[in-house]
């Protein structure tokens, strides 16, 4: 139970890094909020293929969330101005949850829509 509860706090530090809201990150995963905040409390044991999702919503490999010595690249400090730069809504940080789930190929088509919308901006 200790391993979970480890992996727990990292999966809650990068979604707080990430500036993601427990919603955001439950319906990115296709769950209930309440069925997350399972997951941030170590109440649960997480399955690989739902370790493997979440993994890929932050952005990092499994042994970051598994791993406490993997982890710090991922919570790395920004200056000022990247984290004005990179300041998302709640709407893009949840697209953009949802956008790291994507196949590659789907990820291509969903960019060529996107290209398609905006050209005439």
């Amino acid at each position: 139970m200790q391993e979970s509860v480890a992996t727990a706090t990292r999966i809650k530090a990068l979604r707080k890094t990430a500036g993601l809201s427990q919603n955001q990150v439950a319906d990115a995963l296709g769950i209930d909020r309440s069925a997350y905040t399972y997951f941030e409390n170590g109440d649960t044991d997480i399955k690989l293929e739902r370790l493997l999702r979440i993994a890929k919503i932050f952005n990092v490999g499994v042994d970051q969330l598994l791993s406490p010595e993997c982890l710090t690249p991922a919570l790395g400090a920004r200056s000022e101005e990247e984290t004005k730069m990179y300041a998302a809504g709640k709407d893009e940080k949840s697209l953009l949850a949802m956008f790291r789930q994507l196949s590659p190929e789907a990820k291509e088509e969903l960019l060529a829509l996107g290209r398609e919308k905006c050209k005439d901006m």
